[in-house]
């Protein structure tokens, strides 16, 4: 009876690099370095002088060994091969490229047991081979030996790997003096906190479209933002809270849109503060024609059992379902100022108010105020048609159940003065050439402190 074996095959740069990398690899799986007698998973790891590392874990299916391969290449960026040698009659060698493409070639006689010949992928070999090596190897695939270990230790040779690393099994392997035993154990498993919870399932899910998670912030809240055109930032962060009426735990997810231009994004504050439920915002959304009342409604709170991680991840799939309807079908077309415009009066009418310039930036210029986007875009529209909409003129209710004609015409005409007093504040800023440059020099000077805060926070903005 023949040598059955397998073994995976790892270019690496050193042995310290290739066991650190390995270990963090290890470690994303849920495994720690441990003693022998401790382990869960070992691995036997030979080191051969031409830069490669050898591991066997004893197992004659190559399965896991496979599947080790593919996240080895992937992670580490460097190419491996799988070798699972059957009854000293032939040979499988599966490489992955850190291209994400795989190889495979059949070494020996395969062809009793069913096993035919590929074609070689020869462009993702080439690279290993020491001095060239490309024709030998092709000719060593095709000789067909009376042992499949003596022409896998030719091709080992012409790898930089040793014919004992190339045709040793487990049992070889383990206890030889210049073998690496690697060993690891399940790590004690962690209670999910609701913030990890968030940060796990939001981030992998926001960060493949353009979102980055902000790092070194000073509260306990995340937020993960987009920038677009270099103006405009998307965000969605969460709030824990307890209800009111449980005094169940529970939280809100809130998400919307900043410019850099407003006086300053301020990311120390509660999400609330800078954001908006995403129900609410659902609302404001509908109300103003901006997505098809079709979209699932988020919940304005959601319930949370902080003592299940599994039970709080599957919600959090839910939330994060719930918040993509009004990411995909409202923030994702807000990619220009004119549409932030639109976003501010029908989301937070208040931070578009407008006061004579100097007033404006020294008594009335708050944190949130985005209202100097209406001069820079020079937006004409007066607001007569979209204040008809918010305060219907037929439903004065608001003013109170005892609320007469009189108050009833106040308040019109309150409201009138109020709508021309804006339209004339933004007037004078457009059309005055010397006011208008301090506007836009100020708007930049906003945008260029918002810009090193991002920064700060690991934001690249081009």
């Amino acid at each position: 009876m023949g040598k059955f074996f397998t073994a995976l095959h790892v270019k690496a740069d050193s042995r310290d690099g290739f066991v650190n990398a390995f270990e963090q690899l290890m470690k994303k799986d849920g495994y720690v370095p441990c003693p022998e007698d401790e382990a869960a998973v070992s691995y036997a790891a030979a080191f051969s002088e031409g830069g490669w590392v050898t591991l066997s874990n004893g197992d004659d299916s190559v399965g896991e060994l496979t599947k080790l391969s593919a996240k080895i290449a992937r992670d580490m960026k460097t190419s491996c091969f799988t070798v699972e040698a059957v009854d000293s009659d032939f040979a499988i060698l599966e490489l992955h490229a850190p291209s994400g493409r795989t190889s495979r070639v059949v070494v020996g006689d395969g062809e009793g047991y069913g096993v035919e010949k590929a074609p070689i992928l020869i462009d993702d070999w080439r690279p290993l081979f020491q001095n060239g090596g490309v024709e030998e190897f092709i000719a060593v695939i095709g000789q067909n030996s009376t042992f499949v270990e003596d022409d896998l230790a030719e091709i080992g040779g012409l790898l930089g790997i040793s014919s004992y690393a190339m045709t040793a099994d487990y049992d070889e392997l383990s206890g030889n003096g210049g073998v690496l035993e690697l060993s690891f154990k399940k790590a004690a498993e962690k209670k999910l906190t609701l913030n990890a919870a968030f940060v796990k399932v939001f981030g992998e899910g926001l960060e493949p479209l353009g979102f980055k998670r902000l790092k070194n912030l000073e509260n306990k809240y995340p937020y993960f933002v987009r920038v677009v055109n270099g103006d405009i930032l998307h965000a969605v962060s969460y709030r824990q809270t307890t209800s009111p009426k449980t005094g169940y735990k529970e939280f809100e997810v809130c998400c919307g849109v900043v410019t850099l231009y407003r006086r300053k994004i301020n990311f120390t504050v509660e999400p609330q503060m800078l954001l908006t439920n995403t129900s609410h915002l659902y609302s404001y959304a509908v109300e103003g024609g901006k997505i098809d009342p079709s979209v699932k409604k988020p919940q304005s709170y959601y319930l949370c059992n902080a003592t299940d991680s599994e039970e709080m991840l599957r919600k959090l799939e839910i939330v994060f379902n719930d918040t993509m309807g009004i990411l995909l079908n409202y923030i994702d077309k807000i990619t220009d100022l004119d549409a932030c415009v639109e976003y501010f009066y029908n989301t937070e009418r208040g931070i578009m108010h407008l006061y004579p310039f100097d007033e404006f930036i020294t008594s009335r210029y708050t944190s949130k105020s985005e209202a100097l986007l209406l001069v820079k875009t020079r937006n004409m529209d007066d607001g007569v048609e979209r204040l008809k909409n918010i305060y219907k003129d037929s439903d004065f209710s608001f003013l109170g159940p005892r609320a007469t004609q009189e108050d009833i015409e106040k308040y019109l005409k309150k409201r009138e003065d109020f709508r021309a007093q804006q339209y004339a504040y933004r007037l004078e800023m457009i059309n005055d050439p010397e006011l208008n440059k301090r506007v836009l020099a100020e708007m930049e000077r906003c945008k260029a402190n918002n810009i090193e805060l991002l920064k700060s926070y690991g934001v690249i903005i081009d």
